[in-house]
């Protein structure tokens, strides 16, 4: 039996690797834990330190009086020897001369006997203690013999500002170096990294977990997601990441469905150019002005479509030429009504209006007449013999309302969303040559929003409750008597001075 030596390989460890290990957010905020911890814990017992010498200053200045040998001792004795409060000012003379004023403080006394008599009182006047602002010190010490009360020491002592609470700095670093900060901060270091390694992966977890999905994005994994959890901050950015996913995946889409719909919508007229033109070589038909004519309808066609989407994506882009100048909205709508009232009697479909007086907007009158045909047009399309069209305007707060409703067949609940999306159609069985190639409202669309205003459709689908369209426009104040010279802007039309 034979024995294979396995050989372990050690691994490397590169200026690189390391690098990368110490960029480590979870690794940078295991240390930043601890360095906070063990910081706090330090700050803390140099506060406890300093506050437990603070207070034990002030418990000897109080035990100063009552010593053995000190002022209410001294008393104690006097009382105990004589029997009496007779002779005690003399007594407390010396002990006031003890504590004569200096540049720090002013310490005095003053004496009740048991009757609550005021036997002695060398308390200094307000005036004399002008001086002394800082801290001051009044108590009153019970002079007891065999539990019984038989006088009362008072001592007032005032202070100069900041001497009471002076501090040996270099006794309380002493004792904080000597017993407290070693250990403080070591406990405080190993909790640190324990918390630290702890919350560390937890609060990168969800950082990770984005940074994964972001590269299914870019691999054209477009339904990648996260899961929304985490802090407040983390949560957002999640929902924004999720948010912009499912925006690139929805313009993804949209990509795709406008390439398929330009293909399909230029196969038709190139195939019936490519075959006609064929049928023309091969002798088939024979070349006359009629076949030429139907050869010119298609190119008309291509030429139709191919200028509606470069209109589209200008207008989307705001890049659109518009000629702006204050326009008489009620003026406009009356035009429009007049030039379809002739088609629309044709088909003995009743053109009504209900306009508001005077209303101004700025804008292109050419792009606002070419939005409120296009919807006219439509709206003659669906409409019955035996229908009505109605053309509204009002003013709403701040805007400039138009409303075109009609009579006809409407638009299906489900395909409300879809009006105004590029070569939608609802009625998928119209032709093009009477519902056009689905681009219409889609311009419509784009050159309302460029004019800072919003067009909307309403309807319940119901044949006979019909369609409306409503646009708003910006109002104006103004009063239109003679159009100035139009300004001429290429996108915004925020832009327009005047």
């Amino acid at each position: 039996m034979m024995l294979r030596r396995i050989k372990f390989s050690r691994p490397q460890i590169t200026r690189e690797g390391m690098k990368n290990w110490t960029n480590s957010l979870w690794i940078r905020l295991i240390f930043a834990f601890a360095i906070v911890v063990m910081i706090g814990a330090m700050i803390t017992s140099l506060i406890s330190v300093l506050v437990l010498y603070v207070e034990e200053k002030d418990v000897d200045f109080r035990g100063e009086f009552l010593v053995e040998g000190g002022p209410v001792d001294n008393l104690k004795a006097y009382y105990e020897s004589a029997g009496t409060w007779e002779n005690v000012p003399s007594v407390l003379s010396g002990i006031q001369s003890i504590y004569q004023p200096n540049d720090y403080g002013i310490i005095t006394f003053s004496f009740m006997d048991q009757t609550g008599e005021v036997v002695f009182d060398a308390h200094a006047s307000e005036e004399e203690m002008a001086d002394y602002r800082g801290a001051n010190f009044d108590e009153i010490f019970d002079i007891e013999i065999e539990g019984e009360v038989v006088g009362q020491l008072r001592v007032i002592a005032r202070y100069v500002e900041g001497v009471f609470f002076t501090v040996d700095v270099a006794g309380i670093f002493g004792e904080w170096l000597k017993e407290s900060w070693w250990r403080l901060a070591i406990s405080g270091g190993i909790v640190g990294l324990l918390f630290g390694i702890l919350m560390g992966r937890t609060l990168t977890a969800p950082l990770r977990h984005l940074a994964e999905a972001a590269q299914a994005i870019g691999s054209r994994n477009l339904s990648s997601r996260v899961d929304v959890n985490g802090s407040t901050e983390v949560k957002r950015l999640a929902t924004a990441f999720n948010q912009m996913a499912s925006d690139l995946e929805q313009a993804e889409g949209l990509r795709r469905n406008l390439v398929a719909d330009v293909a399909h919508e230029l196969r038709t007229p190139l195939t019936v150019l490519q075959g006609n033109l064929r049928a023309i070589l091969d002798d088939v038909y024979p070349l006359t002005k009629t076949e030429v004519a139907a050869l010119y309808d298609q190119t008309r066609t291509l030429s139709r479509l191919v200028n509606d989407l470069h209109e589209l994506s200008q207008a989307e882009a705001r890049k659109l030429p518009l000629r702006m100048m204050p326009l008489n909205m009620t003026a406009l709508v009356e035009r429009i009504a007049l030039t379809f009232s002739p088609i629309a009697e044709a088909q003995s479909i009743q053109i009504e209006t209900q306009l508001a007086a005077s209303l101004s907007v700025r804008g292109d009158e050419t792009r606002i007449y070419q939005v409120l045909n296009n919807i006219v047009k439509n709206a003659l399309n669906h409409t019955p013999d035996g229908g009505k069209i109605t053309l509204s305007t009002w003013r709403d707060e701040g805007h400039v309302c138009i409303s075109i409703g009609d009579t006809g067949s409407g638009i299906a609940v489900e395909h409300l969303p879809f009006v105004f999306d590029r070569f939608y159609r609802a009625d998928r069985s119209r032709s093009r040559d009477r519902g056009g190639a689905g681009l219409g409202l889609a311009i419509s669309k784009a050159i309302i929003e460029a004019h800072d205003g919003r067009i909307s459709v309403q309807s319940s689908g119901v044949v006979g409750e019909g369609t409306t369209f409503t646009v708003q426009l910006p109002y104006i104040q103004q009063q239109i008597e003679k159009l100035p010279e139009p300004v001429i802007v290429n996108g915004s039309p925020s832009t327009v001075q005047g």
